[in-house]
C-alpha cells in the first residue's frame, strides 16, 4: 500500500505532460475549424509553455507557504477548469488563454506533486524507485500525447482533447485527497536583512513572478511573430519589451530580500550551464513539434490520427537517447555527453529542413532530434558518487 501515494502522484505528472503534446496534434485542426489567424496559432501554440515557465519557481513557493497537499489540490482543480473552458472555446484567442490557464495550473502541480513524492518515498525508503517512476510516467505521456491527441481528435473532434482532462483531474483531485498524506510542515530561519519573523512561513515574491511571466511571454511571443512579415516590426517592439522587463526582474530580484532564486544559487556554474542547455533544449525541439504536426496535416494531408502515429518515435527517442546515455559515460565526461545531444538535435532539425514535404523526413528529423534531447537532458543522478561535481548534478542546499 506505500506505493499508492507515488502512483496518485505520477498520475499528476502524467496528465500534465500529457496536456502538452496531446494538444500540439489537434493544433491545427483546432486552428482551421476556429479560423484562427497566424498571430493567434503561434500564441496557442506557445501558451502553455509560457506560463509553465513563468510561473514554475512561484508555484514551488505557493507550496512552501500554503502546503504542498493543498495547494496541488487547487492546482488540479484549476487544470480541470482550464480545460473546461478550452473545451468550449469559441474561438482560437480564448483556446489559446485556456492553455495559459492549464500550464499556470501545472506549474504549481509539478512542484508541489514532487515535493510530496519525495517525502512519502524517503520515509518508506524507496527515494530512487519513486523519482524513477516519477521520470518514467513523463516519458511515457511524453510518447503517448500525439497518439492520444490524434485518437481523440479523429474519434470525438478537437474539443474531447480538452473536456476529457476535466474527469480525470477530478479522479486525481479525490486520490490525493484521500491517498495522499501532507507533508510535515518545516519553517526556515528568515535572513538577518529581511522584516521577517522568523519561523514564520516564506514570502512569495509576487512582484517578481509577475515580472518574469511577462518577459518570458514576450520573448517567446516576438521571436515566434518575427517569421511573419506583417508582424515583423511589432515582434521586434514586444522583444525590446521583454529583455527591458527582464532587465528589471533581474535588477527587482538583487533588491529583494526574498528573491524567487536566492543570489548565491545563481552563482552556482552547474545552474547556469544546466539552465542554459536546457533552454536550448526546450527552444528547438518545442518547435520541431509544433511544426512537424503542422506540415503533415496542412501540408501533406495526414489526418491527426496519422500524425500522432508518425510523431510517436520522437518521445521514443528521447527515451532511447536517454538509456544510452549509461554507456556514453564510460567514455564521455557530461559537458561532451551535452554537445554531443545539442549537435544531434542540430542534426535533426537540418534533416527535417532539407526534407521538408516528405513524411519519412519529418519521421527521420523528428527520432534524430527526439535522440539528441535524452542525451542533451540527461543527468547524473544524485546518487551516483563522483570524484568532483558536476554541472548536472544537484548539490545540497539548492
Amino acid at each position: 500500500m506505500r506505493w499508492i501515494p507515488v502512483v496518485v502522484l505520477c498520475l499528476v505528472q502524467f496528465v500534465d505532460v500529457l496536456g502538452v503534446t496531446s494538444a500540439l496534434t489537434a493544433l491545427p485542426v483546432i486552428t482551421t475549424a476556429l479560423g484562427g489567424t497566424p498571430a493567434a496559432t503561434t500564441v496557442t501554440a506557445t501558451a502553455y509553455a509560457c506560463a509553465f515557465g513563468g510561473l514554475l519557481i512561484a508555484g514551488a513557493r505557493l507550496g512552501d507557504r500554503y502546503g504542498h497537499h493543498r495547494i496541488l489540490q487547487g492546482a488540479v482543480l484549476a487544470f480541470a477548469a482550464a480545460s473546461l473552458a478550452g473545451s468550449l472555446a469559441p474561438n482560437l484567442w480564448l483556446v489559446a488563454a485556456a492553455r495559459a490557464g492549464q500550464g499556470a495550473a501545472a506549474a504549481v502541480c509539478v512542484p508541489a506533486a514532487l515535493h510530496l513524492l519525495i517525502t512519502t518515498s524517503r520515509a518508506g525508503g524507496f527515494t530512487d524507485s519513486a523519482l524513477a517512476a516519477w521520470s518514467a510516467c513523463g516519458a511515457a505521456a511524453g510518447a503517448s500525447g500525439y497518439l492520444v491527441g490524434g485518437l481523440l481528435t479523429q474519434a470525438a473532434g478537437w474539443r474531447s482533447v480538452f473536456w476529457i482532462n476535466v474527469p480525470i483531474a477530478v479522479a486525481l483531485l479525490v486520490a490525493v485527497r484521500f491517498q495522499v498524506h501532507p507533508a510535515p510542515t518545516t519553517t526556515s530561519p528568515a535572513p538577518s536583512d529581511s522584516t521577517t519573523r522568523a519561523g514564520a512561513r516564506p514570502r512569495i515574491n509576487a512582484t517578481g513572478a509577475v515580472l518574469l511571466l511577462v518577459a518570458v511571454s514576450a520573448i517567446v511571443g516576438a521571436a515566434s511573430l518575427l517569421e511573419q512579415a506583417s508582424t515583423r516590426r511589432g515582434a521586434l517592439l514586444l522583444l525590446g519589451a521583454g529583455v527591458l522587463v527582464a532587465g528589471v526582474f533581474m535588477e527587482q530580484q538583487q533588491r529583494s530580500t526574498e528573491p524567487l532564486v536566492p543570489a548565491p544559487t545563481l552563482r552556482l556554474p552547474s545552474l547556469r550551464i544546466g539552465s542554459l542547455v536546457s533552454g536550448v533544449n526546450t527552444a528547438t525541439t518545442s518547435a520541431v513539434g509544433v511544426l512537424a504536426t503542422f506540415l503533415l496535416q496542412q501540408h501533406l494531408g495526414a489526418s491527426a490520427l496519422v500524425a500522432g502515429l508518425l510523431l510517436v518515435p520522437f518521445s521514443l527517442a528521447v527515451v532511447a537517447g536517454s538509456a544510452s546515455t549509461k554507456t556514453l559515460a564510460r567514455s564521455l565526461s557530461v559537458q561532451r555527453r551535452a554537445l554531443a545531444g545539442l549537435a544531434g538535435i542540430g542534426v535533426g532539425c537540418v534533416v527535417l529542413a532539407v526534407t521538408a514535404g516528405t513524411w519519412w523526413g519529418v519521421v527521420a528529423g523528428v527520432s534524430i532530434t527526439g535522440v539528441g534531447l535524452g542525451v542533451a537532458s540527461w543527468r547524473q543522478p544524485p546518487s551516483a558518487p563522483t570524484s568532483r561535481p558536476s554541472w548536472s548534478e544537484p548539490r545540497r542546499g539548492w
